[in-house]
């Protein structure tokens, strides 16, 4: 398994990924995050299935918004799609406070029974429509979004402090591109011109107003399926 670790970050640092994000992948354990299935290699650079029906996040997309977002240890963090909790240890590394959202209810709660199992204690986890709730969450100091969004998330932008930053893929279903934020709107102003453009990359939807799925049903699949959890 150290062996496959060390490949994993080597790939990583060959992407250019800074120093404090590769330290923050080091330190977090893949395979407390993710079920053991036949042939998985936890450290390939790829999506891992975490159950219901679900994948976690591509790692060097993840690495790669980390990086352009650049959190600092003083930070209050807002994540939107913790999934298996892994992408939410990997940041909680790197912020002093990190507030996870998560659409799932049943990874919710599994999530964060691994990350407080594994000593992560500065991650608040919540389950449920993050553009519902992030009103009552306060604001931070930046933002993650890891599913796509298709419309600018101006609920979730508005918990943004202002001048702060958030990273997130938006567009269509296929054709979304990754995008930083950064909150200098004052009232009505036009939220577009605050956008920095990066590359384009496919990853699935966010659930609620923003996405593009938010008519569909979550898979029933729980623990033991064919998806691994």
């Amino acid at each position: 398994m150290k062996t496959e670790k060390e490949k994993f970050l080597r790939e990583l640092k060959k992407n250019n990924i800074s120093g404090p994000v590769l330290d923050a992948f080091a330190y977090v354990e893949q395979e407390v995050f993710f079920p053991k299935t036949v042939g998985m290699n936890y450290y390939e650079m790829r999506p891992l299935p975490v159950g219901f029906g679900e994948k976690s996040d591509d790692p060097l997309l993840l690495a790669q918004m980390i990086d352009i977002l650049a959190p600092k240890d003083t930070w209050r963090l807002l994540e939107v799609g913790a999934g298996s909790g892994y992408s939410s240890a990997v940041l909680s590394c790197m912020v002093k406070e990190l507030v996870t959202v998560e659409y799932n209810e049943r990874l919710a709660r599994l999530a964060k029974e691994k990350l407080i199992d594994n000593g992560f204690f500065n991650v608040r986890t919540f389950a449920g429509d993050a553009g519902d709730i992030t009103g009552e969450l306060g604001s931070f100091d930046g933002l993650i979004i890891l599913p796509a969004c298709m419309l600018r998330p101006l609920k979730l932008l508005a918990a943004l402090k202002f001048n702060e930053f958030a990273v997130f893929p938006m567009g269509p279903a296929l054709q979304q591109q990754l995008v930083k934020y950064k909150n200098t709107t004052i009232g009505d102003s036009d939220t577009l011109r605050n956008f920095t453009f990066y590359r384009f990359c496919d990853v699935p939807s966010i659930r609620g107003e923003y996405g593009w799925i938010d008519q569909y049903e979550m898979p029933e699949e729980g623990p033991g399926d064919s998806s691994g959890e």
